[in-house]
């Protein structure tokens, strides 16, 4: 699989390159130049399949060219000892629950999938830093999932207020390699500063910077994998449209979903249910968009005015 920019079409770049580099300079974001059918991998899966299963069968396709086959679903098998759970509420509505991995939140799943694929790009290979933004939930998520892994460093910048759940051990004062640090600001200036590090490239090239936000296609990507799953676990109570409504901030995971439609997966349409920030609402009305200040909400979704 290559990449290239939003902002352009050329220079195309292979998986590791974006994974590791994660911005290109022109300041777009990396996307597959040609998206993958992988359908013959999962129509043919039904409910008995889990998760696991699923990902190590679509990871070496993924990572093509990357790693070898059996590399790529080492990567998957390290990555998940956990999987989502699809409860059918009736016969027309379902639940994906994503708060089974180990810190409780949808994001395990990415995370959890990047962090077990850097540690393997960079097998024997030197260090590399992660720089992340971070609320509380996303902070933890991280920690989790990097902490002991071999050859990278954590770095999380997390707006004012508490972060709860990071334990001191991992601190790299204290011997492990997470670094937090406090922004006196709000999550969107916490983004800007990942983007403006990165794209630095000097800066980002002497310390081998990447992110583990979003913006990062290892986190993305994998993320289309619990779409996958939830429609082998559903497809043959389907007698209508399949449609998935997904929490909506920075809209990283309804990203995911219509890449796992663009993969192959039947689906009929998604809603992105948006909280109080709304702050793409005017623009998918086609108003301008125009940033407003960050209302903090309890929603799911990540309270952003600038995605």
């Amino acid at each position: 699989m290559r990449f290239c920019s939003t902002k352009s079409k050329e220079p195309l770049v292979s998986f590791r390159d974006a994974v590791l580099h994660c911005l290109p300079a022109d300041g777009g974001l990396y996307v597959p130049d040609q998206v993958m059918d992988i359908r013959h991998f999962f129509l043919h899966m039904d409910e008995k399949t889990s998760f696991h299963e699923l990902a190590a069968a679509v990871s070496p396709s993924l990572l093509q060219g990357e790693l070898n086959p059996l590399s790529a679903s080492r990567v998957a098998e390290n990555a998940f000892d956990f999987e989502p759970e699809l409860v059918r509420l009736d016969e027309e509505l379902s639940l994906l629950n994503l708060y089974k991995g180990p810190t409780g939140v949808f994001k395990d799943f990415g995370i959890a999938f990047l962090s077990a694929l850097l540690e393997e790009l960079v097998k024997n290979s030197g260090q590399i830093m992660i720089l992340s933004a971070a609320r509380g939930d996303t902070g933890v998520s991280m920690a989790h999932a990097f902490n002991g892994r071999k050859g990278i460093r954590l770095v999380l910048l997390y707006p004012s207020g508490p972060i709860r759940g990071l334990e001191p051990e991992t601190f790299a004062p204290n011997g492990g390699n997470i670094i937090p640090i406090q922004v006196k600001g709000t999550i969107d200036d916490c983004q800007r500063l990942v983007a403006e590090a990165i794209n630095d490239r000097e800066f980002a090239g002497r310390y081998s910077i990447t992110s583990a936000n979003a913006i990062n296609a290892g986190r993305l990507l994998p993320q289309t994998f619990y779409y996958l799953y939830a429609f082998i676990k559903i497809k043959k109570y389907l007698a209508g449209d399949l449609i998935f409504s997904v929490p909506s901030g920075n809209f990283g995971n309804l990203i995911a979903g219509l890449y796992a439609w663009k993969f192959g997966m039947p689906v009929n349409g998604f809603i992105a249910a948006m909280n109080s920030n709304n702050s793409f609402g005017a623009f998918f009305r086609g108003e301008t968009f125009i940033p407003r200040p960050v209302v903090n909400t309890s929603s799911p979704a990540l309270d952003v005015s600038f995605p």
